[in-house]
């Protein structure tokens, strides 16, 4: 039998079911799951809520790196990323950054991939 109405929810919530409710679905929201079953970016953009500061919940906008590694988790079910917060792992190597030379006072912008070869090298080059 189908719970009906304000039965079938939690709390009187409208956007939470109750656990073993009934739901009927429509052949476009069986189109949806299958999408959201075979991507995982697509699920997380059109199912992943946050709730913003100013604006309030919202539908995740995921940055490139974000789908990227979500991807990498599908395709390689046993990664592990041993990391802290807050500490530059969204960073990409074509990422823009604005240096300064110690020594001569230059400023420059380069790409951070860039940057990171350079300061591996002089590394390598003072160890020899």
């Amino acid at each position: 039998m189908e719970n009906k109405g304000i039965q079938s929810l939690y709390k009187n919530r409208t956007d939470v079911k109750r656990p073993n409710s009934f739901t009927s679905f429509t052949a476009p929201m069986i189109c949806e799951i299958k999408k959201a079953m075979n991507d995982v970016v697509y699920f997380a953009e059109h199912f992943y809520w946050i709730v913003h500061s100013t604006k309030g919940k919202q539908l995740i906008e995921l940055y490139d790196f974000q789908k990227k590694i979500l991807q990498h988790y599908t395709k390689n079910r046993f990664s592990i990323v041993c990391s802290s917060r807050q500490v530059g792992k969204c960073f990409l190597g074509d990422q823009k950054i604005t240096v300064r030379n110690k020594k001569t006072g230059e400023i420059k912008e380069i790409d951070a991939e860039s940057f990171y070869n350079m300061i591996k090298s002089e590394n390598i080059s003072k160890k020899s």
